[in-house]
This record gives C-alpha cells, structure tokens and sequence, in this order.
C-alpha cells in the first residue's frame, strides 16, 4: 500500500482558487523506492471552473504561451471533466491506493499544488480526501 501521493497540477493561475486545467498525482512508498508506484491524470473543463468564482491571471496565459505546442494543444485537445468530477476521482483514486488517513502529500513548495486543490475541493463542495 502507498503512502505517499505527489500533486502536479496545472493551471491558469498561482493562487489558491486559480483554474485547474489538469489534475496529476503519483502514489509511492517513500519508505521503498522500489515499490510500485501509480499514476493518476485528468484534465479539467476550466469553464467549470469558473463558474465556481475561480480565477485566471494574466501572467499564467502569458506564460502558457510561450510553452511548447505540445502543451498548449493538451489543454484544448484532451477530453476534460467538470472539476468536481475531476476531484471526486482524485478522491476514488487516493482511496484506491492508500489509507487517506495515513498518506502523506507533497506537492510544489508549501503553498502550491495542496492549497489549491483545498480550494477546489471547498468549492465544489467535494471532501479533501486527506
């Protein structure tokens, strides 16, 4: 069973309450590096997002447009799913994979991938699973 599960979300944004456009998670057992380890994608519709009071900033776009084609076209291309339902699976997915009650999770520095995904939880009124 994993303990560990590491976020990589992607977004229009850097603040808590930003659009989500895509939901990444990998389960691992720290303690065993050799231990399986299992994927978790989904892209997010970011209207949905925005219907829920989620923002974009500018900078973000800006960014994303300098990115590689291949990154651009996966936000406009790749079969997306309401947010809540995006974090509803995640929460299915951490269930599958661990004890959400013993996990750990990391995401990018203290404030990033797990505090938003705290807000879009509260937002679409889904439980954090951990």
């Amino acid at each position: 069973m994993n303990t560990d599960i590491s976020f990589d979300l992607e977004t229009l944004g850097v603040d808590p309450g930003c659009v989500i456009t895509q939901i990444g998670a990998c389960a691992f057992d720290a303690d065993n590096p050799t231990a399986e380890k299992q994927v978790f994608s989904e892209f997010v519709n970011p209207q949905s997002c925005l219907d829920l009071g989620m923002t974009v900033k500018w900078s973000t776009i800006a960014w994303w447009l300098v990115q590689p084609e291949a990154a651009r076209k996966a936000m406009v291309t790749k079969e997306t799913h309401h947010i809540s339902k995006a974090l509803d699976e995640l929460r299915r997915w951490i269930v599958a994979v661990g004890d959400p009650a013993a996990i750990r999770v990391w995401g990018h520095g203290a404030t990033f991938d797990i505090s938003l995904l705290e807000d879009a939880y509260r937002r679409s009124g889904v439980p954090v699973p951990w």
